[in-house]
């Protein structure tokens, strides 16, 4: 007779020496890489999908036959709203749809990865009003090219309102009189200034760009009103915000006019100081008249000699 082999090995328990089969020990079921990686790739294609549909741009996905294969609900509403009645399974129908002659560019470019073309800017017509859009064509692979429709009439809209804004304001620092308006760099340097420099100081200071703010200010003013160097003035915004003072001006002609000079700093969204900008008004007249009354209040009108107002 055979003897008998247990399937599971036998071992001693306690002092009574009973035996008992050893529990084999708890398996763990490990979960399987290809299910979870399975798991991972749908994860990940759900979100896309979520992100594709849910994005703020029009984006057409079309296959290498020309057919689309995705289309998020932007594109709908764009193309819809711009009249777009063919199929709208054909890719290159809506390509040519929205810029005559961008699927033959597609075609064209077929062993070629990356962007077609140039992204194309349009301008269409929708429900009577002007749109204006950014297309680009990107082919991803051989099998997979992506159209995205950005519309950017709200910033063509304000470009043009800057650029209007600028013309008028243009216009306005060109012909105002008895203003000086100068542009400067960060180190005082002059960039720019309107044409009333020459009307104020002489032909000969318009040559001064690229050049320090003080040799416009301080040439040959007098020795009271060098507490104006931009130093100084860089020094005083940076304290207050913002630099005023009368001062005396001396022009090309050798005569010295009285100007009320305002400096204030240029800020960048960083909140650094990239340049200062000093606006100059000619107030000779106002400084003359000033004396003058103050002159007749103090003088007697007949002799010219103080009278008892100026000794009090």
């Amino acid at each position: 007779m055979s003897p008998y082999v247990p399937s599971r090995p036998v071992v001693m328990s306690g002092e009574s020496g009973a035996s008992e089969p050893a529990r084999a020990p708890d398996r763990q079921v490990a979960a399987t890489p290809a299910h979870d990686d399975e798991a991972n790739r749908s994860a990940d294609i759900e979100e896309l999908l979520q992100f594709v549909y849910l994005a703020p741009v029009a984006i057409v996905k079309v296959g290498q036959q020309g057919n689309v294969e995705l289309i998020n609900p932007m594109s709908v509403q764009l193309l819809a709203g711009l009249g777009f009645d063919a199929d709208w399974s054909d890719g290159p129908a809506i390509m040519d749809f929205l810029s005559p002659g961008l699927s033959a560019a597609w075609a064209a470019s077929a062993a070629r990865l990356g962007e077609v073309c140039a992204p194309r800017h349009v301008r269409l017509q929708a429900s009577g009003a002007e749109l204006h859009v950014v297309v680009k064509l990107v082919r991803t692979d051989a099998f997979c090219t992506m159209l995205t429709i950005e519309d950017v009439t709200a910033t063509v809209r304000q470009e043009r309102e800057l650029v209007q804004h600028k013309q008028r304001f243009g216009v306005v620092l060109e012909n105002i009189e008895g203003y000086c308006v100068v542009m400067l760099d960060a180190q005082g340097g002059i960039l720019d200034w309107n044409p009333s420099i020459g009307r104020m100081f002489g032909p000969a200071r318009v040559s001064l760009v690229g050049q320090s703010i003080d040799s416009l200010i301080l040439s040959g003013a007098p020795r009271e009103d060098a507490g104006i160097a931009f130093d100084l003035v860089r020094q005083a915004i940076s304290q207050n915000g913002a630099f005023r003072r009368e001062v005396a001006l001396r022009v090309d002609t050798g005569a010295v006019i009285r100007g009320d000079v305002v400096a204030t700093p240029t800020v960048e969204g960083s909140g650094s100081i990239s340049g200062y900008v000093y606006v100059i008004r000619d107030i000779t007249a106002q400084y003359v008249a000033h004396q003058r009354l103050l002159s007749d209040a103090m003088t007697d009108p007949l002799t010219g000699l103080l009278n008892r107002r100026s000794v009090r």
